[in-house]
């Protein structure tokens, strides 16, 4: 009840004031940090660029969102390829990349691929393991989407805040190192990525992946890399 109340006073407050306001309070650090679940706000923003694209009928412009949208604080996404659609108002260049990997085949061949001048993917083949020696690492100029497509593979994630650099930023690299600060009371996040399951993460989330489900096994990896 709580939520849906929240839902109807935010989408009263688009009737009188746009989608300009109502957007970025779903963009928000202090909203991503708030009780609601990931899955609620997912399905509000899902939700509120689809009624966006529908504005123009009321009479009133619809704002530019999706070019700023990447630049702002985001959530990681985790979720199935064949949802790929659920993201289409979230950045043209990220639905490039998935539509990629939607139809990337397990025989693809290593090497780089440019899928637009934004957007390019890597492919890659290694032996999953229990420890990752190099930590957690984030980026500043690309957002990572992470997909497998031959094996399994464990990634852990935590917010930048609740890590410690190792390896300063390198420009050169577009990675930072980092473990988890002695001080963090916030506990990993595990996903695992293979047989049609991704995950996007943006500067802010701290990830660490290679790792191995139950026992290393061999995989065939695809990372693409959106332009921020």
């Amino acid at each position: 009840m709580r939520e849906l109340f929240h839902v109807l006073r935010l989408l009263l407050r688009a009737r009188w004031q746009g989608f300009d306001v109502l957007l970025p309070c779903f963009f928000s650090t202090n909203l991503r940090k708030s009780a609601f679940s990931e899955a609620f706000l997912s399905a509000c923003q899902f939700l509120l660029v689809t009624l966006q694209s529908k504005w123009k009928t009321l009479g009133r412009k619809a704002p530019t969102v999706l070019r700023t949208e990447t630049k702002t604080t985001r959530n990681m996404i985790y979720d199935n390829i064949k949802n790929i659609e659920t993201y289409a108002g979230i950045s043209s260049d990220i639905l490039a990349g998935l539509s990629f990997l939607k139809g990337a085949k397990a025989d693809l061949e290593n090497g780089v691929y440019q899928i637009n001048p934004r957007v390019k993917a890597i492919v890659s083949e290694y032996t999953t393991k229990p420890v990752n020696e190099n930590g957690y690492e984030a980026h500043r100029q690309y957002i990572d989407i992470q997909f497998v497509l031959k094996g399994r593979e464990r990634v852990c994630c935590l917010p930048l805040e609740k890590l410690k650099v190792t390896k300063p930023y390198s420009e050169a690299d577009d990675a930072a190192l980092y473990d988890v600060s002695e001080t963090t009371d916030c506990p990993e996040q595990q996903m695992v990525i293979g047989e049609g399951y991704f995950a996007v993460f943006y500067p802010q989330d701290g990830h660490m992946p290679q790792l191995c489900v139950a026992a290393p096994e061999a995989v065939k990896k695809v990372v693409v890399k959106v332009k921020l």
